[in-house]
């Protein structure tokens, strides 16, 4: 009864409140409607996520011939929702792919502000598929979606501009959009929603960091690795044109080359394919073929285009420092083709590929103010002391891979107190002296490695007393090279620019000192001995010697060699540079304030010498810190760029070490062995090469399991309102709970203003009731205007719903999915058998006709003849008609074996439905036994019962192949009452499903397991080739076919096609229907007769002399404050795009009316 107030106008409501079908009936009281994940199943509910999420495309039943207006092919019933259309392209890459490219719907925002893009796509096809969408690369998720063929054919996704999103499947698939405009798992969320995949954080319930939640996984898929590096220096920014940075990138395993060097000394591709002169006899111009699928970190693929912009801008921004023109000088770089790059250099050269492996050349693409590249792993943040790793998801084996927090240590000292410390898995890299003490330690050890490395010292020329070559060669003679191994060991003194193991070593020389040589050297400059000093002019012989504590082994030599100098009569001034960074030493080299510089450098960073020798003694080179000039070496250097033979090229790199160690600009002092600290947790999957231009490595941390990420099913319910607070939490992945006793109550949608579809109301409330009869009794009481779906109300009250003037009784004008008992073929053996119970009850279908199914369409077909591939059905024998072609079966043949019916306690019609086949089989004699599911979860573990008879791949696990009289025994019923799906699953996605070999959750794939016609593997071929079949008659014979097959074998009994009803308040107009099951359209929902409006609230009561005002509504907060989190956190995308959060009420407070205070 309405209560009208004295003076108060009537105003259109804001809120509805409804009560919808869900899978397990309707949303009851103690029913969770899950986590509003778009991507995941149970308990997430079908209805509710449509209520928020949209897809790429929708399901139309008013559009059988689709977006482009013709009927019979790939997107008929589909009509556009967040793409505004689509294109489709098979083959045309002669790789027997597909194609579906998408323009994305302009001007549409997550709840959050957001922008829905192409981007965005990406993101949730990454989540989706528990990948990221590069040709070939694992999809980790891809299994758990496997009731779609959709899922096992998509291989490739990407955002082709900013509002362009393409799919790549492995081969043709019709059905791409028609089960693309599922409901899940295909709906798209925020980004900002999304858990980090980069951190194994996936949108699914079993998945959370690597564990299945609420069950045991191995222990090698326990979470992530998180690993610590150590480095005594670390870049000071991601730019890779300032000045090493680069260099430094790359040998943390973010940056990438298009060539490097392997372990074993050869120039490999790396971002590149292969390299090559369109010219034969043209050394100046050179393309480079990149690799193929290709991408940088963020997913973008790595184009000629991408490149040569980097190459070229590396060249020109170097051009003062000329570290990028080292070896060819300017370099013009143009994209040929998406794929080719075409450089044209100032000096020729017969190696490019080793050029372009150059420490230099790392390849990058600037986004914004971002440097994006293609190692394996990218920058998650950094600042002066950390840089924090994450694994690039575009790079093969990421799943494999840790994450990664490089830290700055201030020298040795430092580094070796962490690693004893155990506070750094890897410490990068040690002096001599720490090496005893952190071999000592527990659970750390030290590893040596002999590097490409030579450490060397140079003269700076410009200096007075330098200028003189014969002080340059005193000094490198007074040098006693034979003494560096006592103080670093495994040190190879040598005078040689180049490793010995290279075919460039070139040295013969005594390594011990020649002071009486130096004492004659200095004497002929000048430089006489007066005491202990040695003077000219009145002035002292003065040298100020430079190392820096980066190279820990600098700071030892340049001990030992202050010393040698010392005792030859030299005043030697010695500077350590700060270890805190590089300034102090870049300082001190651009103010030319050195007389010796220590210097450490790898020689063949690309394999080849010319690097080095062109970048460190060339006039004018940037990497000249002698300042000398020697035309005669310039011309010589030319001439190495132009040799092609190697041996020749051997022979003059040699001619030119001699003629430069002639001249002494450079005294090359030793090959070093570096030394690492390891703990034990990756003592076994790191090994150093490569010195420090690989410090990290895509081989290195790798874990060996490439299955952390594989669903083995989910097993626990997430409430919707502590999802993201708690689930969606890398360190709470298994406590989703509410509190004891309490159930959600109801659920609030408010309305998202700026959506497209602008709804008429404010806010929907979903609120659970105990029974049909509370919803029934609240849609006469006015609190309930809309119960949707044939499950919210019985048949009796949406009959009576029709003479209620307050109420409109609505049927939908189309079929959905069919009603139909599942014959198991794994223990009914013989199609005769089947089709012997067939007749016991197909008679029964009648009473039901005339009693609980009489709302809903007869059927005698699977599916609906009408719709796509279907139109044999309509062609085959009546159900009466197979049952009755059944030979030479009785009841006696039952009499051993009691047929189990399985049904769904939960849904009156499958009750209904089961009480007339027990009546049909008791009827014939055929002994039998009730099988009655309490709820979803149970009826789907009686369908999977069965499995245990076999391995996870199908194989039997205790039977001999073919011996379903021993796997009988595994499943668990009969017969069971079952359904479709209907609209746009059937049929494809349907028979896809039958064809499991592990537990669809669904009767009809064990029911399949045995016919006599067509055996399962034949079956299971025939229906996973439907959609890949590009030839239309082909396609439709194979399902004429299968579909003929299912009939004849007796598998199903159809009896009827649900057609939703729902019942609303007359208060509301303009209703319809969706096309799917779960499918409810809110958003065109409109107030409606005026006359049904409710009065404005009268005036508050006085407050009582209980609670204070302030203190009922602190309570009434404080139950949903934790639900409102979910506004905050969540921030969803949907179709009226309404938001959720969700009551929570105790149950023992519950009575089945209405809450008496609602949160808006």
């Amino acid at each position: 009864m309405l209560t009208v107030f004295s003076g108060a106008a009537a105003t259109p409501p804001s809120k509805l409140v409804v009560s919808v079908q869900t899978q397990n009936g309707f949303f009851s009281t103690g029913d969770d409607i899950g986590a509003l994940n778009p991507h995941d199943y149970r308990p997430n509910e079908f209805v509710t996520n449509d209520f928020i999420f949209e897809g790429l495309v929708a399901w139309d039943g008013k559009n059988p011939t689709g977006l482009d207006n013709i009927a019979g092919n790939e997107d008929d019933y589909v009509s556009p929702s967040l793409a505004k259309d689509w294109k489709t392209a098979y083959n045309e890459t002669g790789k027997c792919r597909y194609v579906i490219t998408f323009d994305l719907l302009e001007g549409v925002t997550f709840h959050d502000g957001t922008p829905w893009n192409a981007a965005a796509a990406v993101a949730n096809f990454n989540q989706i598929m528990g990948g990221v969408g590069v040709l070939g690369f694992p999809k980790a998720l891809a299994g758990m979606h496997d009731w779609l063929g959709f899922t096992q054919y998509l291989d490739a996704w990407e955002a082709v501009d900013e509002m362009t999103f393409s799919l790549t499947f492995t081969s043709y698939y019709e059905a791409a959009l028609r089960e693309l405009s599922t409901i899940r798992p295909f709906r798209m969320s925020s980004v900002a929603a999304l858990p980090s995949l980069e951190h194994r954080g996936i949108s699914h319930v079993a998945e959370k960091n690597g564990l299945r939640n609420g069950g045991t996984w191995p222990n090698k898929c326990a979470k992530q690795a998180h690993y610590v590096v150590g480095k005594t220096g670390i870049p000071g920014s991601t730019d890779p044109t300032a000045g090493s940075t680069g260099w430094a990138l790359t040998s943390l395993g973010v940056g990438e080359k298009l060539f490097t060097v392997d372990q074993f000394g050869f120039i490999v591709g790396q971002v590149a394919a292969s390299v090559a002169r369109p010219v034969s006899d043209n050394y100046n111009v050179w393309t480079v073929t990149l690799k193929p699928n290709y991408h940088f970190s963020d997913g973008t693929r790595v184009t000629a285009g991408l490149v040569a912009t980097c190459l070229q801008e590396l060249n020109d921004k170097n051009s003062s420092s000329g570290k990028a023109r080292a070896s060819v000088g300017v370099m013009t770089v143009t994209a040929e083709s998406e794929l080719v790059v075409k450089i044209v250099s100032e000096r020729s050269t017969h190696i490019m590929d080793s050029v372009l492996a150059e420490w230099i050349f790392t390849i990058y693409y600037n986004k914004g103010d971002e440097y994006i590249f293609t190692g394996p792993y990218a920058v998650d943040n950094f600042d002066t002391d950390t840089f924090h790793l994450i694994p690039n998801l575009y790079y093969p084996l990421a799943e494999q891979r840790p994450t990664l927090t490089i830290t700055k240590y201030g020298g040795s000292g430092e580094l070796a107190a962490a690693a004893i410390a155990g506070t750094v898995d890897v410490g990068f890299h040690l002096a001599a002296d720490d090496i005893a003490p952190v071999n000592s330690a527990k659970g750390v050890s030290v590893t040596s490695f002999e590097v490409e490395y030579q450490y060397m010292m140079f003269h700076n020329t410009d200096k007075p007393q330098l200028a003189d070559v014969r002080v340059r060669e005193a000094i490198d003679v007074a040098i006693n090279r034979n003494a560096f191994p006592t103080e670093l060991p495994d040190a190879l003194p040598t005078r040689s620019m180049f490793p010995e193991a290279s075919p460039y070593f070139s040295d013969g020389s005594n390594m011990a000192a020649d002071t009486s040589a130096a004492a004659t050297l200095l004497d002929q400059a000048g430089w006489a001995l007066d005491g202990s000093k040695r003077t000219k002019d009145g002035k002292d012989l003065s040298i100020k010697l430079v190392a820096y504590p980066q190279r820990p082994g600098l700071v030892t030599l340049q001990l030992l060699i202050a010393q040698s100098l010392t005792d030859l009569g030299i005043n030697v001034t010695s500077v350590v540079t700060s270890s805190e960074s590089w300034d102090e030493l870049d300082d001190l080299m651009a103010a030319g304030e050195y007389d010796l510089l220590m210097w450490a450098q790898h020689t063949l960073p690309a394999g080849d010498p010319g690097s080095f020798l062109n970048g460190f003694f060339r006039t004018n080179a940037s990497g000249n810190h002698a300042h000398w000039s020697s035309s005669s070496v310039d011309s010589m250097l030319d001439d190495l760029n132009a040799i092609t033979d190697k041996h020749a090229r051997v022979n003059e790199t040699k001619a030119i070490q001699a003629a430069i160690l002639a001249e002494a600009p450079v005294s090359m002092l030793m090959t070093p062995t570096w030394h690492v600290s390891l703990s034990d947790r990756v003592n076994s999957t790191y090994v150093p090469w490569g010195s420090d231009y690989h410090v990290i490595r895509a081989d290195e941390f790798l874990s060996g399991y490439t299955n952390c990420f594989f669903w083995r099913g989910a097993t626990r319910r997430l409430p919707a309102a502590d999802f993201n607070k708690t689930c969606f939490s890398l360190e709470n992945a298994d406590t989703c709970v509410y509190a004891e006793h309490e159930t959600v109550s109801e659920v609030l949608f408010t309305k998202f203003e700026s959506h497209r579809n602008n709804p008429a109301y404010d806010s929907v409330i979903l609120r659970a009731y105990p029974s049909q009869d509370a919803v029934e009794d609240a849609l006469l009481d006015s609190s309930l205007d809309v119960a949707y779906g044939v499950n919210t109300v019985s048949s009796e009250a949406f009959l009576a719903a029709k003479t209620n003037a307050r109420l409109v009784a609505e049927q939908a004008p189309t079929e959905l999915n069919s009603r139909h008992v599942v014959f198991n073929s794994g223990t009914i053996l013989t199609k005769n058998k089947r089709k012997f119970v067939m007749c016991a009850i197909e008679s029964g279908r009648a009473k039901l006709y005339q009693g609980a199914l009489a709302a809903e369409t007869q059927m005698d077909t699977l599916f609906d003849p009408a719709l796509p591939h279907c139109g044999v059905l309509s062609t085959l024998s009546s159900s009466k008609e197979l049952c009755e072609s059944g030979t030479g079966v009785t009841a006696d043949d039952f009499a051993d074996t009691p047929l189990r019916v399985l049904y769904r306690a939960y849904d009156p019609f499958a009750v209904a439905i089961a009480d007339e086949v027990i009546a049909g089989l008791d009827a014939k004699g055929i002994p039998n036994e009730r099988l009655g599911a309490n709820d979803r979860d149970q009826y789907n573990e009686y369908n999977c019962d069965y499995t245990a008879g076999f391995d996870y791949d199908g194989s039997p696990s205790e039977c001999d192949d073919g011996d379903f009289a021993c796997l009988a025994k595994h499943h668990t019923w009969d017969l069971s009452v079952s359904q479709t799906w209907g609209p746009p699953y059937d049929p494809t996605s349907k028979l896809w499903d039958m064809t499991h070999r592990w537990c669809s959750a669904e009767s009809d794939a064990a029911g399949v397991m045995n016919m006599e016609s067509m055996p399962f593997e034949e079956f299971r071929t025939h229906v996973r080739a439907l959609s890949t079949l590009y030839d239309d008659d082909e396609r439709q014979a194979q399902y004429d076919l299968v579909l003929t097959t299912l009939h004849n074998e007796a598998i199903f009994l159809p009896y009827t096609a649900k057609r939703q009803i729902a019942v609303h308040n007359a208060r509301v107009s303009n209703f319809r229907f969706g096309f799917m099951e779960f499918d409810f359209p809110l958003a065109n929902l409109m107030p409606g007769d005026a006359s049904f409006w409710p009065a404005p609230p009268p005036p508050p009561p006085p407050p009582d002399d209980g609670l204070s005002s302030g203190e009922i509504a602190g309570i009434v907060i404080g139950a949903v404050v934790g639900a409102l989190l979910l506004l905050s956190v969540i921030f969803l995308a949907g179709k009226p795009v309404f938001k959720p959060y969700t009551e929570v009420v105790k149950e023992s407070n519950y009575n089945g009316a209405p809450p008496q205070t609602e949160a808006a």
